[in-house]
C-alpha cells in the first residue's frame, strides 16, 4: 500500500529521511496521501487525483503538535513510531478523508477506545495562487493564438487548393513530430497507426523514460513515470518486434492490481491493437519494484535488457494467438524501451 523513496527528499525546504504514499478511496474520490518524517516533524500532503486547478493541502506537526491534537499521539516517543502505527491504521482502513471546501481532514479511529479525532490539513493559498496565475497566462496565450489562427485561416481560404496543401503539410508535420525522440519508432506511417489507436486529439507527447538513456531499473522507471498519465510504452525486444500498451491511470509500484478499462496493448508487428476483453473486469495495469504488467499479456522484469525472462501472452486482452507479438516467441528481452506521457 505505501511506497517509500528516496531518503534526504527536500520538501519546502525541510529534509526528511523517510518519505511514504498511499492511496485512499471516499465515495469515488480518489486521494493521494504523502506522509514524510525526519527526528523532529511529520508532513502531510493530501492531493485529490484529477482536481483541475490542482489545490495544494499540506502541513508539517511535530510530536508536541500531534499531542495536542489527541492523546492518542501521546504513547509514541518518536516520529517513527508514529509513521509506523498511521501506516498499520491506514491498511485496516482505520483513517479516511473528509473534503472540505477550504481543507482536508484526516478522520482517524482509535483503536484502543473507537473513538474519532481528526487532522486539519489546510488549503496552501501560495500555491492555489500561483496555480491559478499559471492557468491565466495559459489562457490568455491560447486566445492571443486563436486570433493569430483565425487570420491565418481567413488569408488561406482565399486560395482553396494551397489552402488544402497546406493543411496536408501542417499534418504530415504534425505527426513527425509526435515521438519525436524516440529511437524505435521512426517512420510516418508508424506514427499515424499510433494516431488511429489513440483515436483522440492531443497536442503532444512528452518523453518520461528511454531506457537506452536512463537504463532498465524499474525504480528509475517509477520515479520517472510517477503521477504521469495517461502514458504509452513502446517496446522493442531482442527478435526486433516492437510492440507495447496505452494506460490512461498512472503507474504505482504497490503490488495492486488497477483497473483501467480504457488500456489497450499492441503490436506493429501485426499492425493491430488489442483491447480489453469483455469478462475481464479486473486485472488490467500491475506495478512493482520489480515487474510493470498489462495484464497478463504483456510483462516486464527489472533489468529487463539482461534477463530473458519477459513475456507476452495471451489472456486478459484480445492478443493473437502463437505469440505473433513478439515473432513467435513468448519469452524475450527487452532490446530497448520508452514511456511517454499523452498531452
Amino acid at each position: 500500500m505505501a511506497t517509500p523513496e528516496n531518503p534526504l527528499d527536500e520538501i519546502e525546504g525541510i529534509k526528511f529521511t523517510t518519505i511514504k504514499t498511499f492511496n485512499l478511496k471516499e465515495n469515488d474520490e480518489k486521494f493521494i496521501l504523502k506522509i514524510s518524517i525526519n527526528e523532529q516533524l511529520i508532513f502531510f500532503e493530501l492531493e485529490k487525483v484529477n482536481l483541475f486547478p490542482r489545490k495544494d493541502f499540506n502541513i508539517h506537526l511535530s510530536l508536541e503538535e500531534l499531542g495536542k491534537i489527541n492523546k492518542f499521539f501521546n504513547q509514541f516517543d518518536t516520529i517513527a513510531d508514529v509513521l509506523f502505527s498511521l501506516e498499520t491504521l491506514l491498511e485496516s482502513k482505520n483513517i479516511s478523508v473528509i473534503e472540505e471546501e477550504r481543507k482536508m481532514k484526516l478522520k482517524i479511529i482509535n483503536p484502543s477506545n473507537k473513538r474519532e479525532f481528526y487532522i486539519d490539513i489546510p488549503l496552501k493559498e501560495k500555491g492555489l495562487q500561483s496555480e491559478m496565475k499559471s492557468i491565466n497566462g495559459y489562457i490568455s496565450s491560447l486566445k492571443n493564438k486563436v486570433i493569430e489562427l483565425e487570420k491565418k485561416v481567413y488569408d488561406l481560404c482565399l486560395f482553396k487548393e494551397e489552402y488544402y496543401d497546406f493543411l496536408k503539410m501542417k499534418k504530415e508535420k504534425y505527426i513527425n513530430l509526435i515521438f519525436k525522440n524516440s529511437n524505435i519508432i521512426y517512420n510516418y506511417d508508424d506514427k499515424k497507426l499510433i494516431l488511429s489507436w489513440l483515436n483522440k486529439n492531443f497536442s503532444k507527447t512528452n518523453l518520461l523514460f528511454n531506457s537506452k538513456n536512463d537504463g532498465d531499473l524499474l525504480s528509475t522507471f517509477f520515479n520517472k513515470v510517477k503521477y504521469k498519465f495517461p502514458t504509452i510504452i513502446l517496446i522493442k525486444s531482442n527478435n526486433n518486434y516492437i510492440f507495447g500498451g496505452y494506460a490512461s491511470i498512472p503507474w504505482n509500484c504497490d503490488g495492486i492490481w488497477y483497473l483501467d478499462k480504457n488500456s489497450f496493448i499492441f503490436s506493429f508487428n501485426t499492425k493491430q491493437k488489442y483491447e480489453i476483453k469483455n469478462n475481464n473486469l479486473a486485472e488490467h495495469i500491475f506495478g512493482r519494484y520489480d515487474l510493470i504488467q498489462f495484464g497478463k499479456d504483456i510483462r516486464i522484469y527489472d533489468k529487463c535488457t539482461s534477463n530473458n525472462q519477459n513475456y507476452v501472452g495471451k489472456e486478459f486482452y484480445n492478443s493473437p494467438d502463437n505469440y505473433q507479438m513478439n515473432g513467435g516467441n513468448q519469452y524475450f528481452t527487452v532490446s530497448s524501451y520508452e514511456v511517454y506521457e499523452i498531452i
